[in-house]
């Protein structure tokens, strides 16, 4: 479920930081001065989340014998069987950083 936060997040942050600017209810400079710091917080938030994947270690998060730190698949369609898999190993646990 931690790596869905870690995807969801920036994302959210982005579209809220969008909508400031774009309709926000004061003057532009403002209205970019608050989407500026929507961001930094998302990423912020985002930054606090990958520390702990990356401190808990590959035994803490991951499941016990396979090639992944940390996996979730959810269904998404399932009627036409379409899932949505997230899973971090060890390089990408690095890029993620």
């Amino acid at each position: 479920m931690l790596l869905i936060w870690i995807v969801f997040i920036p994302l959210a942050g982005g579209l809220l930081a969008w909508v400031a600017v774009k309709h926000g209810p004061y003057a532009r400079r403002k209205n970019q001065l608050i989407a500026r710091w929507l961001s930094l917080m998302a990423l912020a938030v985002d930054l606090v989340l990958v520390l702990s994947l990356w401190l808990a270690g590959p035994h803490a998060v991951g499941i016990a014998g396979g090639p992944w730190i940390a996996e979730v698949s959810r269904p998404w369609l399932p009627s036409l069987g379409i899932s949505f898999p997230l899973a971090i190993d060890g390089v990408s646990r690095l890029l993620v950083l």
